[in-house]
């Protein structure tokens, strides 16, 4: 689900893989490289109706991801009771259920990292008057 922008600006152009740039980069990162398409709607056009339809289709398959982790981590959690369970038998029920929140707030993150990236982009948009 991999897709490549290309940024253009005055003295040159970018091009960025998303989501995964968006993934690792920081939102002061991520405001610059929107505000240099918004800036430049006329050359980056392209970009914009690209972003358009990428947002929608990302945002509902972070949260669909979210919703899987939940349901695993719902479903696969254990209780365990520690005066009944071996020390080896409980650090590994611990370690599981440990990667299993870990998953779930991973997958949050991601969600609601995406969420604010794109309150920004619509922020932009109006700002600068982009259909």
């Amino acid at each position: 689900m991999s897709h490549v922008i290309t940024i253009h600006y005055s003295t040159g152009w970018i091009q960025l893989l998303i989501p995964d740039w968006l993934d690792r980069a920081s939102m002061k990162n991520i405001r610059l490289a929107l505000k240099l398409i918004a800036q430049n709607q006329c050359d980056n056009t392209e970009t914009i109706e690209e972003l358009d339809r990428f947002f929608p289709d990302c945002i509902e398959n972070l949260k669909n991801e979210w919703a899987k982790a939940s349901r695993e981590y719902r479903d696969g959690y254990r209780l365990f009771d520690k005066w009944h369970c071996s020390s080896t038998e409980r650090k590994a029920i611990e370690k599981s259920n440990r990667q299993l929140l870990s998953s779930v707030k991973k997958a949050k993150a991601r969600h609601d990292k995406m969420c604010k990236i794109k309150v920004l982009y619509d922020a932009l948009k109006e700002k600068y008057f982009i259909d």
